[in-house]
């Protein structure tokens, strides 16, 4: 093995000597054909650092039987001026990563108030929206204003009772109970009775002699109702056609404006109504229902 001869060139001869192909090194040494076929080539760029060619190097001279450390000076003779590809990355690597601004805390604190409130003005919107408008508040039964016509309070209209008649006063602590020992017992001719009073009567509310039923909505209800486990695919007018997987009491409705496609696993499994009225399968697992509109 000569100095002045190629370092790949003796790797190249020694593994022809010894009749073996790139495959066979790699397969033995677990090295890729790629970096063995560098090494001979020369192509030293084709590898990630120089601590790696050096390494894959050592072994390929070993594996054939070649001085390691003699193949080795001889790489570093023919490579004096090659920088290490290792630095060189890292380098173009430092070049490539630009610094990161820090924002100051002013600004991240601006940011997050502004943030904030944000989210406060959407709470607010959103729970303004989600009340209901028109709801008036009730008045508690006891200031509600009684304007009734023809009526008297017997209360206000009773006589006082002489003081003689009227019992004997006894006082609690914090309230006066009066306990009457003497009723009056001509209570009743003392309260004068309230004429009742005529209210005319406004023909608006008067209720009226018949009422209009509520809008029926166009098209036909279809009910089906699952007996046992099945499965269903439903295509109701120009809708995409649905899957439904049923079981045992199982009730889907819908309703159709113009037609209705239905296929069951089991025909015997569901029962079919169209406003209200049975329909029969006939033992076919696929119906087509048009209502007409």
């Amino acid at each position: 093995m000569s100095e002045t001869e190629f370092y790949g060139d003796i790797l190249k001869n020694r593994r022809r000597e010894r009749q073996l192909s790139l495959d066979d090194v790699a397969r033995q040494t677990r090295m890729r054909t790629a970096f063995l076929e560098a090494l001979e080539e020369g192509r030293f760029e084709e590898f990630p650092a120089e601590t790696y060619v050096k390494g894959f190097l050592r072994n390929y001279s070993e594996f054939l039987g070649l001085d390691s450390e003699t193949l080795l000076d001889v790489y570093q003779q023919q490579r004096p001026a090659v920088a290490d590809v290792d630095s060189e990355l890292r380098r173009i690597e430092t070049g490539l990563v630009q610094p990161v601004q820090r924002s100051s805390p002013r600004r991240s604190l601006l940011l997050f108030l502004f943030i904030t409130v944000l989210i406060l003005i959407g709470l607010a919107i959103g729970y303004f929206l989600t009340q209901k408008p028109g709801v008036v508040g009730l008045l508690p039964e006891s200031q509600v204003p009684v304007d009734a016509p023809g009526t008297v309070d017997p209360v206000q209209n009773r006589a006082s009772p002489p003081s003689s008649d009227a019992g004997t006063v006894t006082e609690t602590e914090g309230e006066a109970r009066t306990e009457v020992t003497n009723p009056v017992e001509d209570l009743p001719s003392i309260v004068s009775p309230a004429t009742p009073a005529l209210i005319n009567e406004d023909p608006a509310s008067a209720p009226a002699d018949f009422f209009s039923p509520p809008p029926v909505a166009p098209g036909a209800a279809l009910k089906i109702r699952a007996v046992a486990a099945t499965q269903l695919e439903v295509a109701i007018d120009q809708r995409p056609r649905q899957h439904y997987e049923l079981r045992e009491g199982s009730v889907l409705a819908w309703r159709i404006q113009q037609q209705a496609e239905l296929i069951v696993e089991q025909p015997e499994a569901v029962n079919l109504e169209l406003d209200d009225k049975p329909l029969d399968f006939d033992n076919n697992s696929k119906i087509l229902i048009i209502t007409g509109e």
